[in-house]
């Protein structure tokens, strides 16, 4: 959570907008009008209740939907794989999807990737910022030891920036 609500500080002027699947993980929404940000909501559409045996990952992204509600005040795309509190493991082609329009707007992915590295999901979870150096570079990767260690209550959690100029407002460098 410091990790996150760390972005926000660095990066979000009052006004920026901040765009969340809907549902999503609790801890967002404060850290966002805290810092003055505005929440904006695009839906993760769940499986057709006629589908037999629907899983998590059978949840969906309209990216017509993405692309609406981004506007010249959207400064931030927030990710979480796996998605809490859905589960779902977005696909290659989501992830890149949502880069595409990350990249097209100039806005800062923030990849809430906490328990990606878990044992169980490891296998299955691919990391947005891994697709391309241009992905890589507008993505700030949270990680947490406490999550991925499964040592719930730890205060420890890591961020991963790249050169940008996020990076150089927290007064780090990528080396």
């Amino acid at each position: 959570m410091i990790g996150q609500y760390a972005v926000f500080v660095a990066y979000l002027e009052p006004g920026d907008e901040v765009i969340m699947f809907e549902p999503f993980f609790d801890q967002w929404l404060p850290s966002i009008t805290f810092n003055h940000g505005v929440p904006v909501y695009v839906p993760l559409h769940p499986p057709s209740p006629e589908q037999a045996k629907s899983t998590s990952n059978d949840w969906t992204i309209d990216f017509d939907e993405l692309r609406k509600a981004v506007t010249s005040k959207t400064k931030v795309i927030i990710v979480n794989t796996p998605h809490n509190p859905v589960g779902k493991v977005f696909t290659q082609h989501e992830l890149e999807g949502i880069a595409a329009v990350a990249k097209e707007h100039n806005l800062l992915v923030m990849a809430d990737e906490v328990v990606s590295m878990s044992h169980f999901i490891m296998l299955r979870c691919r990391l947005i910022g891994g697709y391309s150096t241009t992905a890589l570079s507008s993505t700030t990767s949270l990680m947490s030891e406490s999550a991925t260690s499964r040592e719930c209550g730890t205060e420890q959690s890591l961020s991963s920036l790249q050169e940008s100029p996020l990076r150089a407002q927290v007064g780090g460098s990528a080396t």
